[in-house]
């Protein structure tokens, strides 16, 4: 006597047919979700690098203009002074060239000096650059946003230089302007 057919395997076979295709469509929906996050992690991280790079540059450079110690190096000024344009090439070379995370372009930096009195006035130096997408898939994010820096240290001698908050300076090749520090 022959068996009869067992409806239950049947049936279950009956239900997996087509379903062959179903990770690889899960793969595409997740996939893009997956991408956005990681190049968002990425690019969040060379911004957040780039700003521990601007502040402690910012930092060092406040440090210089405080105790009035500079280098004078192959810095061209428009509208500073010789002396306004060293301090600020003293701060960009502390900054360095270039800050992970931005576009180095617009880059604008500003010195501000108190009446000059020595351990009673504040300098303070702050700078700004403009954000860029290292992967491109966060531009949408990170495009028109600035990257702001500002420090303030005592003054320690009396300065060579007067405030520096308009004209430019050109330091290794970048145009630096002139910012009035809020």
């Amino acid at each position: 006597m022959s068996e009869a057919p067992r409806p239950c395997v049947n049936r279950w076979r009956r239900t997996t047919r087509g379903d062959e295709g179903n990770s690889l469509v899960e793969f595409a929906l997740v996939l893009p979700l997956f991408a956005i996050l990681l190049m968002g992690m990425i690019d969040f991280g060379l911004v957040f690098g780039g700003f521990v790079s601007l502040r402690g540059g910012v930092e060092a450079g406040a440090r210089l203009a405080s105790v009035d110690n500079y280098n004078t190096g192959d810095c061209t000024g428009s509208g500073a002074t010789a002396a306004q344009t060293e301090m600020v090439c003293a701060v960009a070379a502390r900054v360095g060239s270039s800050v992970l995370g931005t576009t180095n372009q617009n880059v604008a930096l500003g010195i501000s000096i108190g009446g000059g009195a020595v351990g009673t006035d504040d300098v303070v130096v702050c700078e700004q650059v403009h954000l860029k997408s290292s992967t491109g898939l966060t531009s949408f994010i990170l495009s028109g946003k600035t990257l702001t820096s500002e420090s303030r240290i005592r003054l320690e001698q009396a300065p060579s230089f007067t405030s520096f908050t308009s004209g430019s300076v050109t330091y290794n090749g970048q145009t630096i302007s002139g910012m009035t520090c809020p």
